[in-house]
């Protein structure tokens, strides 16, 4: 996340005011703060719990999944972001916090070289180096 969202550079036009709606900034800059203003560890906790489901889901699926190792990250990547990302995008940023919807194309695709990162991630550690139909 980091990489695509903060060093990209990406980070600097979504809460740019100039672009970004005045209520999605105000969710970050006004009472009620969001939780991770009072745990600066809440967001990698639930990265944690969140990548420990998704773990899950690649072990269950992965002997499923045709293709070589980068095959397989591939496809988990990118059905992990159609199931989840654009309801995200359109529900919460477009639709709540009113964000334009330049910036929710930017933060879907954003999210998808994430999704396909993790992806391709699980699947070097589960299946790089390993001979297609074993299971050890």
């Amino acid at each position: 996340m980091r990489v695509f969202f903060v060093q990209s550079g990406a980070q600097d036009l979504l809460a740019n005011p100039t672009y970004q709606s005045e209520k999605f900034l105000n969710a970050f800059s006004s009472a009620p703060l969001p939780r991770m203003a009072e745990d600066p560890w809440f967001v990698v906790k639930g990265l944690l719990i969140t990548g420990i489901f998704m773990g899950g889901a690649f072990v269950l699926v992965n002997d499923r999944i045709s293709g070589s190792w980068l095959t397989k990250g591939l496809k988990f990547g990118l059905l992990s972001w159609a199931l989840a990302i654009p309801w995200f995008e359109f529900y919460l940023p477009y639709n709540v916090m009113l964000e334009p919807f330049a910036l929710v194309l930017l933060e879907s695709f954003l999210w998808l070289c994430v999704m396909i990162t993790i992806g391709i991630s699980m699947s070097v550690l589960l299946n790089f180096g390993r001979r297609r139909g074993s299971t050890t």
